[in-house]
Order: structure tokens, then sequence, then C-alpha cells
């Protein structure tokens, strides 16, 4: 099993190095300019916003999006539980070159050295959004799962942020989060007088909310963890 990931990390890994020896300028566009929040994650956001609104309304397609939304905050907190508590994997970029990578050139150290690289919360958090969308619209969650894949998680694994294989568990545990979680019956319930609660009373705090919520979710809540971290490191 291991053998067999091994494989896998190096194939995709000398793969992508065919590329990222050549050229300066393109690894800063792929690297620096894909890596924005706004260009990455927004989008998938939006997706969810566009569903919410768009014709024809219906409020069982809101209650699948807030069931989904549910999933998406639990795959964030699995995701970095797992990588708190699950064995420490370096990061290609910061393996001291005994994963075989060689860093894009003229790139500039990530402040990511001290984060465990699996799984990839990117990865599960934007398959996660993708599947709640899927379940929605085809059309559009296809196009999410193409976004998910070629502008958010492919350039991680160029600039050595990630292995395949991190990618690839962070990718299943959101599909995954998202299609149990909105089978539970509880959920559904909860979503559904919760929506109806929301919509009746207090409209404008709903929203004002999901704003604000949308919003975290762009940056993946780094400001507020590393907030966390600094009152940890001040407590300790």
């Amino acid at each position: 099993m291991t053998l067999g990931i091994h494989v896998v990390d190096a194939g995709v890994m000398a793969f992508l190095q065919q590329f990222s020896q050549k050229s300066a300028a393109f690894n800063a566009l792929v690297i620096r300019y894909m890596d924005v929040p706004t260009l990455k994650m927004l989008p998938l956001v939006c997706a969810i916003w566009l569903l919410w609104f768009g014709r024809p309304a219906s409020e069982r397609k809101r209650v699948f999006l807030l069931e989904g939304i549910v999933a998406v905050l639990a795959t964030i907190g699995v995701s970095r539980l797992l990588q708190a508590l699950g064995p420490e994997r370096h990061r290609p970029i910061y393996a001291n070159g005994i994963s075989g990578f060689l860093p894009p050139i003229g790139m500039r150290p990530s402040p990511l050295e001290d984060w465990s690289s699996f799984p990839s919360d990117h990865a599960a958090v934007v398959f996660a959004i993708s599947t709640v969308c899927w379940r929605v619209s085809r059309p559009i969650g296809a196009l999410c799962y193409l976004w998910s894949a070629f502008v958010v998680c492919l350039p991680r694994l160029y600039a050595g942020y990630h292995y395949a294989t991190d990618v690839l568990a962070g990718a299943l545990l959101g599909v995954l989060a998202v299609v149990l979680l909105t089978r539970v019956r509880s959920i559904d319930l909860a979503a559904n007088r919760f929506l109806k609660w929301t919509e009746e009373r207090y409209a404008g705090l709903f929203y004002a909310a999901a704003f604000a919520l949308s919003y975290q979710i762009v940056v993946l809540f780094d400001d507020l963890r590393r907030l966390a971290r600094e009152l940890m490191s001040l407590l300790a």
C-alpha cells in the first residue's frame, strides 16, 4: 500500500516537474496568481449563491444547499483534525530533497512549513462545495469539479504544497462528507425547520451571517485560525 502511494506521488511529481523547471514567469502565474483566494475559492462560493437565488426557486433546493454548507463546515473540521492528530507528513517542498521534489524555478519560500501535508484541506473544501452544487445542478456542479481540480488543486501540486495522494484524500473526504451527512434524516429536518424559521422571522440576520460565512469559506477561516494560534501561544 505504501509503495503504491509512493509510486502515484512520484509519478505525478515527475510529470509536473517537466514544466516547473522551464519558466520562472510561468511559475509565478501558476503559483502566485492562482493561489489568490478571490481567484481560486470565490467562484465556487458564488456558484452556491447562484443556485440559491437562481430559477426555478425551490425551498427544497435551498434545504439541499443549507445541508451541504453544514457538510462543508464539517469537512473543514475533520480535515484540520486529521492534520493535527494524524502522522505528520512534510510537504514536498520542505522534505529536504528526500521526496525528490524540485521547487519550481523562481519560487520563494512558503509560510506552510509547519503544517502537515495530509490531507489537503483545500481539496476537501472545494470538492465538498462542488458536490453540494452537483446535487442541485449537474452542469454547475461539473464546472465546479473542473475548477476545483485544475484551478485550485493542480497549482498546489505544482508548487509542492501537497503530494497527489494528499489531494486525492482531501477530495474523497469532501465528497463523502457531503454525501453521508446530507443523507442523515435529522440534519434534513433541522435544515428545513431552520430555513423556514429564519426566512420568516430573521431573513436579514440570516443573509448577513451567510455573507460573513461565505467570506470565511473563501479564505478558509485563515484569519480566525491565525488568531486562535496566537491566543493559544499566549496562554501556553
